[in-house]
């Protein structure tokens, strides 16, 4: 085996290498891409809607009143 060959082969393995590289890293973007996007709608089932929202703060303005009423 001439020295040209092996520098190819030792070229190639090294090119066959990376690619498996960049591809392992390619797939766990594309798993982290899924889990974010799961994440953003188990967030998004979570919200606190306007109506209960309205309400939460009508029962703080009360428990307000009520404190300021006591002084």
């Amino acid at each position: 085996m001439d020295q040209q060959t092996v520098i190819n082969i030792l070229i190639s393995g090294v090119g066959a290498g990376v690619v498996w590289w960049v591809n392992v890293i390619w797939r766990m973007l594309e798993t982290l891409q899924q889990d974010i996007s799961h994440l953003h709608i188990k967030l998004a089932e979570n919200y606190v809607t306007k109506v209960e929202l309205n309400r939460i703060l009508d029962k703080l303005d009360e428990i307000q009143a009520e404190l300021r009423n006591k002084e």
